[in-house]
């Protein structure tokens, strides 16, 4: 291998290495969402409480009736916020504290979780 051969693969690397981080982070140069900007982030938890669910859909009714199709308990959508992935991702960083599992969605029912939904959320 010379020298050249050496630099594409760096350059390769590094490109591809560069682009996991920034997909991974949810960052987007252009300012817009990775699905579009007609989303939003939901919040959704069983009707007799505990653990609440915190996702991004274009629709949360739809997801919130797939949810239900595999859950003993009824489920209810506690609100919704305009949003994108990026800012899901935000919002799982901001609450990390109450997650459940480390790679999940669901988060401990909390006073920080239910002041945000009740200062920032709409109901749907």
């Amino acid at each position: 291998m010379n020298d050249g051969d050496d630099n594409s693969l760096f350059t390769v690397l590094l490109s591809i290495i560069v682009g996991f981080i920034v997909h991974w982070l949810g960052w987007n140069p252009f300012g817009q969402s990775q699905i579009g900007d007609k989303g939003y982030i939901y919040f959704i938890q069983r009707i007799t409480g505990g653990p609440i669910k915190i996702g991004y859909s274009n629709n949360p009714q739809k997801r919130l009736a797939t949810f239900q199709t595999s859950h003993h308990e009824r489920l209810v959508i506690l609100g919704c916020v305009h949003g994108d992935i990026p800012y899901e991702r935000h919002l799982h960083r901001q609450f990390a504290g109450y997650r459940i599992r480390s790679d999940g969605e669901w988060f401990q029912d909390c006073r920080e979780i239910r002041m945000f939904i009740s200062q920032n959320c709409f109901k749907i």
